[in-house]
């Protein structure tokens, strides 16, 4: 199994926004198609989270929200 995993933040302009930007934290872990089942476990363990087709052979498995980071954060 090669896996790749890590805790990212994106800061992007967004309008929307009351200071006219957005700070996004994420947790993200990619793998290989034949080991979907272990991102399938991650999600259904923690409770939090979506699996997406990343590339051909890739899913990731992303965790974007702050409230929903902390079960992760909690864990390590």
């Amino acid at each position: 199994m090669d896996a790749e995993g890590c805790f990212t933040i994106s800061i992007y302009k967004d309008c929307k926004m009351k200071k006219g930007w957005q700070v996004k934290p994420i947790f993200q872990h990619n793998l290989h198609k034949k080991d979907l089942n272990i991102l399938e476990a991650l999600q259904k363990t923690w409770g939090v989270g979506k699996i997406y087709k990343h590339g051909q052979d890739l899913f990731m498995y992303r965790v974007s929200f702050l409230k929903n980071l902390r079960v992760i954060t909690r864990h390590f």
